[in-house]
């Protein structure tokens, strides 16, 4: 049985997905809607690149582990570390161009 708690949590981290998703990516065939980002990062001035991460629902990614393929915007990347559930239904991946 769902809580309330649980529902109400559902029910943001879906409009948090409507409203701001700005890419989907493709696991395994399936399409999941999401929050990209390909920052550019430096570190200690020396050494730049990007740092590609996405953002979405904890339920849509829960069989993604590291080394998973997944393809935004035509680009592949995959899963560079284990996924970063934020303990309120919503995931972090880190990835990886391939």
């Amino acid at each position: 049985m769902i809580t309330r708690f649980a529902a109400l949590e559902k029910r943001a981290n879906d409009a948090v997905i409507r409203h701001l998703a700005n890419a989907t990516a493709f696991i395994d065939g399936v399409a999941v809607d999401g929050i990209f980002h390909n920052q550019y990062a430096e570190f200690s001035n020396v050494i730049g690149g990007s740092n590609p991460t996405f953002q979405c629902r904890s339920a849509d990614v829960s069989a993604v582990i590291k080394g998973t393929a997944l393809t935004i915007n035509n680009t592949h990347y995959q899963v560079a570390s284990a996924p970063q559930p934020d303990g309120a239904g919503m995931t972090l991946l880190q990835l990886e161009e391939v």
